[in-house]
């Protein structure tokens, strides 16, 4: 256990580092799910419509379409290359527009000096006109400001914007006052109890940053395994291969697609084991062995690390006896713990199964709440798979 808590901070530091170094060699990852259609639009860099139809806004002077060029642009998002000199003339052109988002990016890139001269006094006029209408990251990063900054270094000044900021629900603000506390910013003894508390909250928020302090002040190893696993997930190269997934299938070619995606969710990433299951599917009338075996395995791999679409998917199989004899009990089992997540489909099934079985209601719900310790009930369950 050691030796994996270990492997995945280390992986977690480097996603860390990656997410605030500015190389433009390094992309976001973005978790694409291929059964959503919504979510795959947009995905094909300057091929795709969605963006042909942003560029084509932008260059008519939509702010709006400017600010979110820049941004995929910045990060490297949706197919398109990471280029800082091009984020920053999209920022600016929206910025010139007054539009508040991109006034604040704008501020950033000259704060740190990506696609332009780094400039102190132009990033904080371009910060505080975002703050003035409003922008709570504006706020947060206004703080950033003034505690970094080397000539108008503020402490007292920095805090009070995190605050405001935070009291208005940005994560990254959150994440900065777990800053101030852990090192004692504030004047006082360091308070890694404090710090703690607002990691948590940055954290559920989805800030990576947080999750990588939290596994370190971790006391046990299943806590730090639980948040080094989370950041390590946004690592630079974990997101270069889900990208060739994408690509891949949106070139139809689902077999090469299948090969990237099993390679990321080897390293247990859960929406790649999804993406293999569900590409195998596709697969069945052709080969149907190997697209079988691949489709059981990572539902099965999806559904431990509790996807509900997946527990729906393995429990249709169990009912119907797709991968082998019908398992009804497993089945049911499989729908329980769907509903239990949430997942109105898995208590639609269930609803079924009283149905279509008969049973008196009194004894499907006595066999249905006697899975009461649903965390326990799941592995149990799924260790044939």
């Amino acid at each position: 256990m050691l030796l994996c808590v270990g492997y995945y901070l280390a992986i977690a530091k480097e996603a860390v580092e990656s997410l605030q170094d500015g190389d433009e060699t390094k992309v976001l990852t973005e978790t694409i799910r291929l059964s959503k259609p919504e979510m795959l639009a947009g995905q094909d860099g300057e091929r795709d419509d969605v963006v042909q139809f942003l560029m084509f806004e932008a260059a008519y002077g939509n702010a709006d379409a400017q600010a979110n060029l820049g941004r995929m642009h910045y990060w490297g998002q949706q197919g398109l290359r990471r280029d800082f000199n091009v984020a920053f003339q999209y920022y600016e052109q929206a910025a010139g527009a007054g539009l508040p988002e991109a006034q604040y990016n704008l501020g950033i890139m000259y704060l740190k000096g990506q696609g332009t001269q780094q400039d102190n006094n132009t990033a904080l006029r371009h910060m505080t006109a975002a703050a003035e209408q409003g922008l709570t990251a504006a706020l947060n990063g206004l703080g950033y400001y003034y505690l970094n900054s080397v000539n108008s270094s503020n402490v007292t000044a920095a805090i009070a914007y995190f605050e405001r900021a935070f009291t208005l629900g940005d994560h990254d603000a959150a994440f900065n006052l777990g800053v101030v506390y852990y090192n004692g910013l504030t004047g006082e003894t360091p308070n890694k109890t404090k710090a703690a508390i607002y990691w948590r909250v940055a954290a559920q928020q989805g800030n990576p940053g947080a999750a990588y302090q939290l596994a370190l002040l971790a006391e046990t190893c299943d806590e730090a395994l639980k948040y080094s696993i989370v950041v390590a997930e946004h690592h630079s190269d974990v997101g270069r291969v889900l990208r060739k997934g994408v690509a891949a299938y949106l070139n139809d070619s689902i077999w090469e697609a299948i090969v990237y995606y099993m390679q990321v969710a080897e390293a247990g990433i859960e929406v790649a084991a999804f993406n293999v299951a569900w590409l195998s599917d596709m697969l069945q009338d052709v080969q149907p062995t190997v697209a079988a075996n691949l489709s059981y395995r990572y539902f099965c791999q999806s559904a431990l690390l509790n996807y509900s679409v997946s527990i729906i998917r393995l429990g249709d199989s169990y009912w119907y006896g797709e991968w082998g004899e019908e398992n009804k009990q497993l089945a049911i089992l499989s729908y329980s713990q769907a509903a239990y997540l949430g997942n109105g489909q898995g208590l639609f099934n269930l609803a079924y199964v009283i149905q279509q079985e008969q049973w008196p209601v009194k004894r499907a719900g006595h066999r249905i709440t006697q899975m009461v310790n649903w965390p326990a009930v799941l592995p149990v369950y799924m260790f044939e798979c």
